[in-house]
């Protein structure tokens, strides 16, 4: 078994030296231009998740009192099970939006993720 993987490690690496050498490949440099793309859309998405999560914050659960691993979401979406986390390069407006969002949940006595999504019926009689 030993002898198997380490061929598989000697096809990779001749491969990957074969594409290294290949004319036109920029290295190091096309691989952070790939990498700075990537984390910028990754930023992008980001950004859309936390105008999705105002949109409706009742479709999230609210988890941040109840984290007990620092990896767990601090917002997770009750159906498509999305994921957000609180970030220091969150820019400021989510902060803003997120105090004013706890202040009013706070004068209503619930939490973002403890709201009914089933609107109170009042009844006529």
């Amino acid at each position: 078994m030993f002898l198997k993987f380490q061929r598989l490690n000697c096809l990779d690496v001749k491969e990957l030296d074969f594409v290294a050498q290949a004319p036109g490949y920029g290295g190091s440099k096309k691989l952070e231009s790939v990498e700075a793309e990537a984390g910028k859309k990754n930023y992008q998405n980001r950004l859309y998740l936390w105008q999705v999560f105002f949109a409706s914050p009742n479709e999230w659960w609210d988890q941040r009192k109840r984290k007990l691993n620092p990896k767990q979401p601090d917002f997770k979406h009750k159906d498509t099970c999305e994921a957000l986390w609180l970030s220091k390069y969150d820019p400021p407006w989510v902060k803003r939006q997120l105090q004013l969002l706890d202040s009013k949940m706070a004068e209503g006595g619930r939490s973002v993720g403890h709201r009914s999504r089933v609107t109170t019926w009042i009844y006529d009689e």
